[in-house]
């Protein structure tokens, strides 16, 4: 992949899946694993992050990372493969932005500013900030519950802040969970309502039960990765099988969402960071960042 990757996400309707690196996007076609198209956009100053699909709408949302004062979000058909309007995220933004596209909602979280910012994703107007403190990092969407989830890593601090749920009907933060020392990315399975947290230090996937539209959310396992410092974490909500990338293991398990056992290992090559399914085809695709290629491991 030239430019390498940055952000990794899948439409499993279109069987398309998008990579940002420091120079845009681009498009690869899951069928044919071939890049299809590249979207250049205006150099920045930490590349560019995201994607999230809106797989109702065709819609694809990056979103440039940033220090300051605001980052720019842009905004793609993914029909036509073309930038058809701008935004601004209200702040610099972290690494992992989210849509609910039921709601057509955007999550933003805010570069050290303890801030997630939400967005209407079609006009682009800030609808909410929610202080949610510490130093949020990765959003994801439970979008059947309406409840969001947010990491917070604090480089060079011990214990980061816990794991903050959102009840998105009001934009009020109703509960937070300890997920390690550097909780990274994490994903939810929409129909099980599990989140997995990938602790980056612990070498640690923890495993949230969520109940009641997120306000039952507890700790109900741990999946524990000796050494693997997992980084990029994925669910396939068709089979419920996680993905998580080992990026010190060069490897990638596979994970019985029902027991959070690993059911088997598949080495990639050094430092797989970023990961993404295809949950009609249950194939995952894994970012390895020491080639600067994808991995494709049918049958996740």
């Amino acid at each position: 992949l030239a430019g390498g990757a940055i952000g990794l996400a899948m439409d499993s309707t279109t069987d398309m899946f998008y990579v940002t690196n420091f120079h845009g996007v681009q498009v690869i076609s899951g069928r044919t694993d071939q890049v299809s198209a590249t979207i250049p956009l205006p150099k920045t100053y930490g590349g560019y992050v995201g994607p999230a699909v809106d797989t109702h709408r065709d819609l694809i949302y990056v979103t440039g990372y940033s220090v300051g004062p605001t980052s720019p979000i842009y905004v793609i058909n993914g029909r036509t493969n073309k930038v058809i309007r701008t935004m601004s995220a209200g702040g610099p933004c972290e690494l992992g932005i989210a849509i609910d596209a039921t709601t057509d909602l955007l999550y933003v979280p805010i570069n050290r500013s303890g801030q997630l910012n939400v967005l209407d994703a079609a006009t682009g107007k800030l609808v909410a900030r929610i202080n949610v403190g510490g130093r949020p990092d990765f959003a994801a969407v439970d979008s059947t519950t309406d409840t969001i989830y947010v990491t917070h890593n604090e480089v060079g601090y011990s214990p980061a802040p816990p794991t903050s749920i959102i009840d998105g009907r009001t934009n009020k933060v109703i509960g937070a969970v300890y997920t390690g020392v550097e909780p990274i990315s994490l994903a939810v399975d929409q129909v099980t309502h599990q989140v997995y947290v990938a602790d980056q230090s612990g070498s640690i996937v923890y495993v949230l039960t969520t109940s009641d539209r997120g306000r039952g959310t507890a700790k109900t396992g741990e999946i524990k990765l000796p050494g693997a410092q997992p980084f990029g974490v994925d669910v396939d909500t068709a089979n419920h099988k996680v993905v998580v990338a080992g990026s010190n293991s060069g490897q990638v398990s596979i994970v019985n969402g029902s027991t959070n056992k690993v059911s088997r290992t598949v080495a990639v090559g050094q430092n797989p960071d970023r990961v993404a399914i295809d949950t009609t085809t249950h194939t995952a695709y894994v970012f390895v960042s020491d080639t600067s290629q994808l991995a494709v491991i049918p049958g996740a």
